[in-house]
């Protein structure tokens, strides 16, 4: 069986503000060695048509990643520019016997409609 590649994201962070209260440009980081696998989508028509698509991505041990960051997916995820919000904290896998971790994952989010 073969699995495929590893694919490149990109981490989105919001600059912050200077000290006259104006937006700093955002930070972006490419991350490479990264698995991408669908999460359950879910619908919403209750008071308006909207779907929620989600993705765990997995990144290599030791990726800075804060809740309040966004992802840019490659094709055939995303089209690469789109935002992804980061939903809750990074899940770090590790051995709780030895501390070996084989990598985080990162659960993202998007909204349409």
């Amino acid at each position: 069986m073969r699995f495929g590649d590893p694919v490149s994201v990109v981490r989105v962070r919001a600059g912050g503000v200077d000290r006259w209260g104006d937006r700093l440009p955002e930070t972006t980081t490419r991350i490479d060695g990264c698995s991408i696998a669908p999460t359950q989508s879910d619908e919403d028509s209750e008071f308006r048509h909207s779907v929620t698509t989600g993705f765990s991505i997995s990144v290599p041990a030791g990726t800075d990643v804060r809740h309040t960051d966004e992802f840019r997916l490659p094709a055939p995820y995303s089209d690469g520019v789109e935002n992804w919000h980061v939903v809750g904290e990074i899940a770090d896998w590790r051995n709780p016997f030895t501390g070996w971790s084989p990598g985080a994952i990162v659960t993202v989010k998007r909204r349409s409609g």
